[in-house]
């Protein structure tokens, strides 16, 4: 009997040690197995700006045109208009256009991404009377859901009229 016991103990000792063992080898097949699959995005969004050109030139009081495909291989999530004069985006110049206020020189709302693999822009930005006369930077920054993002910049000049 006490031999019976024995076995009994081994086998219940054993027992205990391999439930947990095929649990772990189950989850690893089964629960681990779909990390693998997820796609994970490291390609950064592309940008297409078509307008303005480099080296525009514009009149205080005028406007220029911005023409801008955007695409990712996801999802887009967010884009940043930034016009800076000579490297400084202080409020001072970047108040004299449009697009500070995120607004086009309608007024109309910036056009918003929700989550599209392609958006089109087509506005155009005020350029105010109080614009300092000189070269500035305007650069628009796109970011995907992955947290991917591109720049690209053209240079324009904010100029006097000519007499």
């Amino acid at each position: 009997m006490t031999k019976f016991y024995r076995i009994k103990k081994s086998i219940d000792r054993i027992f205990i040690i391999k439930i947990p063992l095929v649990l772990f080898a189950l989850m690893s097949i089964f629960g681990f197995s779909n990390l693998n699959n997820d796609k994970i995005d490291v390609i950064s969004p592309d940008i297409k700006l078509l307008s303005p050109k480099m080296y525009t030139e514009v009149l205080p009081g005028s406007k220029f045109f911005v023409r801008a495909d955007l695409k990712d291989n996801q999802k887009l999530d967010s884009y940043k208009i930034r016009i800076e004069k000579g490297g400084s985006s202080d409020e001072e110049y970047e108040k004299a256009f449009s697009v500070y206020y995120n607004q086009d020189a309608s007024g109309n709302q910036l056009p918003k991404i929700n989550g599209e693999q392609f958006v089109q822009f087509e506005f155009d930005v005020e350029v105010k009377s109080n614009a300092i006369v000189g070269d500035y930077i305007f650069s628009l920054a796109v970011k995907d859901k992955a947290g991917n993002h591109h720049e690209i910049k053209r240079y324009f000049n904010v100029c006097r009229p000519r007499l």
